[in-house]
Protein backbone atom coordinates (compact mmCIF):
# COMPACT_ATOMS: atom_id res chain seq x y z
CA UNK A 1 0.00 0.00 0.00
CA UNK A 2 3.08 2.28 0.97
CA UNK A 3 4.62 1.65 -2.68
CA UNK A 4 1.24 2.57 -3.98
CA UNK A 5 0.80 6.10 -2.26
CA UNK A 6 4.63 7.22 -3.24
CA UNK A 7 3.91 6.39 -6.94
CA UNK A 8 0.76 8.35 -7.00
CA UNK A 9 2.22 11.22 -4.58
CA UNK A 10 4.57 11.31 -7.51
CA UNK A 11 3.36 11.11 -10.84
CA UNK A 12 0.55 14.30 -8.99
CA UNK A 13 4.03 16.04 -8.36
CA UNK A 14 5.61 15.49 -11.72
CA UNK A 15 2.50 16.40 -14.09
CA UNK A 16 2.28 19.67 -11.98
CA UNK A 17 5.48 20.96 -12.52
CA UNK A 18 5.24 19.75 -16.13
CA UNK A 19 2.02 22.24 -16.25
CA UNK A 20 4.00 25.38 -14.99
CA UNK A 21 5.71 26.36 -17.81
CA UNK A 22 2.44 26.70 -20.39
CA UNK A 23 0.86 28.05 -16.85
CA UNK A 24 3.73 31.15 -16.58
CA UNK A 25 4.21 31.76 -20.10
CA UNK A 26 3.28 32.31 -23.98
CA UNK A 27 4.86 32.49 -26.96
CA UNK A 28 3.98 35.62 -29.69
CA UNK A 29 5.58 35.70 -32.93
CA UNK A 30 6.46 39.43 -34.39
CA UNK A 31 7.44 39.50 -37.96
CA UNK A 32 9.60 42.03 -39.49
CA UNK A 33 8.32 44.97 -41.04
CA UNK A 34 11.40 45.87 -42.93
CA UNK A 35 14.45 44.23 -44.81
CA UNK A 36 16.63 44.65 -47.92
CA UNK A 37 20.25 43.32 -49.13
CA UNK A 38 22.66 45.28 -50.31
CA UNK A 39 25.58 43.81 -52.83
CA UNK A 40 29.40 45.65 -53.71
CA UNK A 41 28.72 44.17 -57.44
CA UNK A 42 25.47 46.24 -57.93
CA UNK A 43 26.23 49.20 -55.41
CA UNK A 44 23.20 51.66 -56.35
CA UNK A 45 20.89 48.90 -56.53
CA UNK A 46 17.78 48.04 -54.04
CA UNK A 47 16.25 44.96 -53.22
CA UNK A 48 13.64 46.24 -50.83
CA UNK A 49 11.03 44.04 -52.32
CA UNK A 50 12.45 40.48 -52.57
CA UNK A 51 11.48 37.56 -51.10
CA UNK A 52 14.61 36.22 -50.19
CA UNK A 53 17.66 38.10 -48.77
CA UNK A 54 21.37 37.87 -49.95
CA UNK A 55 23.70 37.28 -47.18
CA UNK A 56 26.82 36.02 -49.45
CA UNK A 57 27.54 34.58 -52.60
CA UNK A 58 30.51 33.55 -55.10
CA UNK A 59 31.74 36.62 -56.95
CA UNK A 60 30.29 39.30 -54.15
CA UNK A 61 29.99 40.60 -51.13
CA UNK A 62 26.58 40.89 -49.87
CA UNK A 63 24.58 42.13 -46.08
CA UNK A 64 21.37 41.41 -45.39
CA UNK A 65 19.37 44.32 -43.02
CA UNK A 66 16.18 43.34 -41.26
CA UNK A 67 14.10 45.62 -38.09
CA UNK A 68 12.00 44.60 -35.68
CA UNK A 69 9.28 46.80 -34.38
CA UNK A 70 9.31 46.77 -30.50
CA UNK A 71 5.52 48.64 -29.92
CA UNK A 72 3.77 45.45 -29.68
CA UNK A 73 6.05 43.63 -27.20
CA UNK A 74 4.12 44.12 -23.80
CA UNK A 75 5.42 44.93 -20.23
CA UNK A 76 5.32 41.69 -19.09
CA UNK A 77 7.72 39.88 -21.49
CA UNK A 78 10.17 37.35 -20.33
CA UNK A 79 12.88 36.92 -23.26
CA UNK A 80 13.43 37.47 -27.00
CA UNK A 81 14.96 35.81 -29.99
CA UNK A 82 14.88 36.46 -33.58
CA UNK A 83 14.56 33.63 -35.65
CA UNK A 84 15.19 33.70 -39.23
CA UNK A 85 15.29 30.33 -41.73
CA UNK A 86 18.00 29.76 -44.34
CA UNK A 87 16.53 29.18 -47.65
CA UNK A 88 19.94 28.28 -49.50
CA UNK A 89 23.34 27.54 -48.54
CA UNK A 90 26.67 25.39 -48.57
CA UNK A 91 26.30 21.61 -47.24
CA UNK A 92 29.65 22.64 -45.24
CA UNK A 93 29.94 24.58 -41.90
CA UNK A 94 30.04 28.25 -41.88
CA UNK A 95 29.60 31.39 -39.57
CA UNK A 96 27.54 34.10 -39.93
CA UNK A 97 27.69 37.13 -38.24
CA UNK A 98 24.92 39.24 -36.78
CA UNK A 99 25.47 43.21 -35.86
CA UNK A 100 22.91 45.69 -34.32
CA UNK A 101 22.83 48.53 -36.26
CA UNK A 102 21.76 51.51 -34.74
CA UNK A 103 21.84 53.99 -37.94
CA UNK A 104 18.28 54.30 -39.60
CA UNK A 105 17.98 53.12 -43.08
CA UNK A 106 14.39 52.49 -45.40
CA UNK A 107 13.91 49.03 -46.90
CA UNK A 108 13.07 51.07 -50.45
CA UNK A 109 16.45 52.65 -50.72
CA UNK A 110 19.02 51.06 -49.15
CA UNK A 111 21.79 50.16 -51.33
CA UNK A 112 25.76 49.04 -50.98
CA UNK A 113 26.58 52.87 -51.22
CA UNK A 114 24.33 54.26 -48.21
CA UNK A 115 24.40 51.38 -45.97
CA UNK A 116 24.65 52.32 -42.21
CA UNK A 117 27.26 51.10 -40.38
CA UNK A 118 27.93 47.85 -38.14
CA UNK A 119 27.54 48.30 -34.59
CA UNK A 120 28.17 45.81 -31.66
CA UNK A 121 28.32 42.50 -32.93
CA UNK A 122 25.44 40.37 -31.35
CA UNK A 123 26.81 37.24 -32.05
CA UNK A 124 29.27 34.82 -34.33
CA UNK A 125 27.11 31.54 -35.38
CA UNK A 126 27.86 28.34 -36.32
CA UNK A 127 26.00 27.18 -39.03
CA UNK A 128 26.12 23.20 -39.48
CA UNK A 129 22.91 22.19 -41.68
CA UNK A 130 21.62 24.56 -43.65
CA UNK A 131 17.46 23.21 -42.48
CA UNK A 132 18.63 24.59 -39.30
CA UNK A 133 17.17 27.87 -38.22
CA UNK A 134 19.24 30.82 -37.46
CA UNK A 135 18.43 31.94 -33.66
CA UNK A 136 19.53 34.95 -31.58
CA UNK A 137 18.82 35.95 -28.22
CA UNK A 138 18.37 39.77 -28.09
CA UNK A 139 16.69 40.01 -24.86
CA UNK A 140 19.35 42.17 -23.93
CA UNK A 141 18.63 44.74 -26.75
CA UNK A 142 14.76 44.91 -25.73
CA UNK A 143 14.99 49.12 -25.92
CA UNK A 144 13.72 51.55 -27.71
CA UNK A 145 10.93 51.37 -31.00
CA UNK A 146 12.79 48.72 -32.18
CA UNK A 147 15.90 46.84 -33.32
CA UNK A 148 18.56 46.76 -36.69
CA UNK A 149 20.17 43.60 -37.30
CA UNK A 150 23.18 43.00 -40.20
CA UNK A 151 23.85 39.22 -41.39
CA UNK A 152 26.92 39.05 -43.13
CA UNK A 153 29.52 36.75 -43.72
CA UNK A 154 33.08 36.36 -44.40
CA UNK A 155 33.09 33.11 -46.83
CA UNK A 156 32.95 33.34 -50.29
CA UNK A 157 29.59 31.40 -50.52
CA UNK A 158 25.87 31.24 -51.98
CA UNK A 159 23.59 31.59 -48.85
CA UNK A 160 20.38 32.92 -49.17
CA UNK A 161 17.79 33.55 -46.30
CA UNK A 162 13.78 34.25 -46.59
CA UNK A 163 12.65 37.47 -46.47
CA UNK A 164 9.47 38.73 -44.92
CA UNK A 165 7.94 38.98 -48.20
CA UNK A 166 8.92 35.18 -48.74
CA UNK A 167 7.30 32.19 -47.39
CA UNK A 168 8.59 31.78 -44.21
CA UNK A 169 9.46 35.55 -43.20
CA UNK A 170 12.16 36.51 -40.07
CA UNK A 171 10.57 36.78 -36.76
CA UNK A 172 10.85 38.32 -33.54
CA UNK A 173 9.43 35.37 -30.72
CA UNK A 174 8.86 36.86 -27.17
CA UNK A 175 7.98 34.98 -24.15
CA UNK A 176 5.78 36.61 -21.89
CA UNK A 177 4.46 35.81 -18.54
CA UNK A 178 0.84 34.92 -18.65
CA UNK A 179 -1.74 33.05 -16.75
CA UNK A 180 -3.07 30.01 -18.22
CA UNK A 181 -6.71 29.20 -16.63
CA UNK A 182 -6.77 25.86 -17.65
CA UNK A 183 -3.37 25.26 -16.54
CA UNK A 184 -3.81 26.62 -12.84
CA UNK A 185 -6.96 24.80 -11.99
CA UNK A 186 -5.14 22.05 -12.86
CA UNK A 187 -2.07 22.90 -10.49
CA UNK A 188 -4.65 23.62 -7.84
CA UNK A 189 -6.13 20.61 -8.01
CA UNK A 190 -3.11 18.52 -8.31
CA UNK A 191 -1.80 20.11 -5.32
CA UNK A 192 -5.16 19.05 -3.39
CA UNK A 193 -4.83 15.38 -4.50
CA UNK A 194 -1.11 15.72 -3.25
CA UNK A 195 -2.32 17.33 -0.22
CA UNK A 196 -5.39 14.64 -0.03
CA UNK A 197 -2.86 11.71 -0.87
CA UNK A 198 -0.21 12.95 1.56
CA UNK A 199 -2.99 13.48 4.44
CA UNK A 200 -4.08 9.94 3.45
CA UNK A 201 -0.88 8.58 3.91
CA UNK A 202 -0.44 9.30 7.57
CA UNK A 203 -3.76 8.86 8.33
CA UNK A 204 -2.84 5.31 7.99
CA UNK A 205 0.21 5.09 9.51
CA UNK A 206 -1.95 6.99 12.60
CA UNK A 207 -3.90 3.80 13.21
CA UNK A 208 -1.17 1.47 12.83
CA UNK A 209 0.16 3.08 15.23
Amino acid sequence: MRQKHKLLVLVIFVLAMLNVPYACAKKIDIIADADAFVMDSEPTNNYGNSEHLYVSGIGYIGEAYIHFSFTNIPEDWITAEINIQIFSGPTSPFNVMIYNITEEWDEYTLNWNNKPSHGEIIANLLINDISDDIVVDISNYIMGDGISICLTTLHSINFYVYSREGLYPPKLIVDIGIINGYSIIFIIFSSIGLIFVLYRRKTLQLRKA
